[in-house]
């Protein structure tokens, strides 16, 4: 079964999107070290839209375009393996990586 398949059957029966990313990804047992191999530029990103702040609110904040917010998102859900903006969120949360 390819991975696409994995997260479908999993995020299908209601699986938190860090259960299933645990699953499918056993390698990386130390998922706190994760959050170490983001940038100060992707944390801060996180940190704003896990606040609950829009893309246009973040990208003011960090006086940074709103492509400029866009992509470092992308890229964070691009490296944990996550398929959409609440996953990623919810990842940041459970590793404590955001309050």
């Amino acid at each position: 079964m390819d991975t696409k398949e994995q997260w479908i059957g999993t995020l299908t029966r209601r699986e938190t999107a860090m259960a299933a990313f645990a699953r499918t990804r056993p390698e990386d047992t130390d998922l706190r070290r994760s959050g170490h191999a983001l940038t100060p530029k992707q944390r801060d990103v996180l940190r704003l839209i896990a606040g609950g702040r829009s893309a246009m609110q973040t990208a003011a904040a960090l006086r940074v375009c709103p492509r400029a917010v866009a992509y470092h998102k992308y890229r964070m859900m691009q490296q944990f393996h996550l398929p959409t903006t609440r996953a990623l969120v919810q990842f940041a949360l459970q590793l404590g990586m955001v309050a």
